[in-house]
């Protein structure tokens, strides 16, 4: 019985794990990330990969909750990209990495659908805290890019 009552409480954490992917060409940022990540509880990175292939490899078997991707990883093809990812693990969101920020690729990943954008250098309780609003269903970008967003989005749509 007592097993039994383990097995549950075990299966309950795994649930509540908040499971973490870094696609990053180089392993700065997975250092970086896993010296942010490694005290807070309920977070756990599970991988590191640096090719496009490796990222479809990794998310079809791990199919972690959160990517981190750096903006350059992703280069002209955002939106293709991203496809790809919700296509092959479709609970998986995505928090776009740059190592400065800049408004046009916050916008930009914004448009081709991931949930966040961490530009620069900031502290490791926000990207604990971003990592969680995400998981949570929330977005962690700009108002103002969100606004610039929404503004496209309107002039886009066609007339009522």
């Amino acid at each position: 019985m007592r097993l039994h009552r383990n097995i549950a409480r075990d299966k309950d954490r795994m649930k509540k794990q908040i499971t973490v992917l870094v696609a990053h060409r180089e392993p700065s940022l997975y250092r970086r990330l896993q010296h942010s990540l490694r005290q807070p509880r309920g977070i756990t990175l599970i991988d590191h990969v640096n090719t496009y292939t490796a990222l479809m490899q990794a998310m079809q078997q791990k199919k972690p909750r959160i990517i981190f991707l750096d903006a350059h990883f992703v280069k002209d093809n955002a939106s293709r990209l991203m496809a790809n990812i919700r296509e092959r693990s479709p609970g998986t969101k995505v928090i776009m990495m740059d190592k400065d920020y800049a408004q046009s690729r916050e916008v930009q990943a914004a448009k081709a659908g991931a949930q966040g954008y961490i530009g620069g250098e900031v502290p490791a309780t926000t990207i604990e805290k971003a990592v969680r609003v995400i998981d949570a269903g929330e977005t962690w970008i700009r108002r103002h890019a969100v606004t610039l967003v929404l503004d496209d989005f309107v002039r886009l749509a066609p007339p009522p």
